[in-house]
């Protein structure tokens, strides 16, 4: 184990909580008690040890572990894409009826 200042600490704990557990996936290695999430933990506490920085100890974890990055942008631009397309599709709809009431085509009921 290694021994971090404060403000390492806080960076190790930051960084640790971004990561989801290999393991269970419904906890960050933060919280994760597995093997896999204690070895992710070791790897980042002796990678803010020697100074790197939140980001440059993301794309290590990454290279290593490409796909248990925690991505915590994806689900709101999901949700605001389909959001998106709905509205749009909601729009184009309401214009196609009025343009076919302007038409006497009529086909809503």
């Amino acid at each position: 184990m290694v021994t971090l200042s404060v403000e390492q600490h806080k960076q190790f704990q930051r960084i640790a909580q971004q990561i989801r557990c290999p393991t269970c996936t419904a906890q960050s290695v933060y919280e994760s008690d597995t093997q896999e999430s204690i070895l992710i933990r070791q790897e980042i506490e002796r990678a803010v040890s020697l100074g790197y920085d939140d980001a440059q100890i993301l794309v290590r974890l990454d290279k290593a572990r490409h796909d248990q990055l925690v991505d915590q942008t994806i689900g709101p631009i999901v949700f605001v894409s389909i959001a998106i397309v709905l509205l749009i599709s909601h729009l184009v709809r309401d214009k196609l009826y009025l343009f076919n009431c302007f038409q006497g085509k009529s086909s809503r009921k």
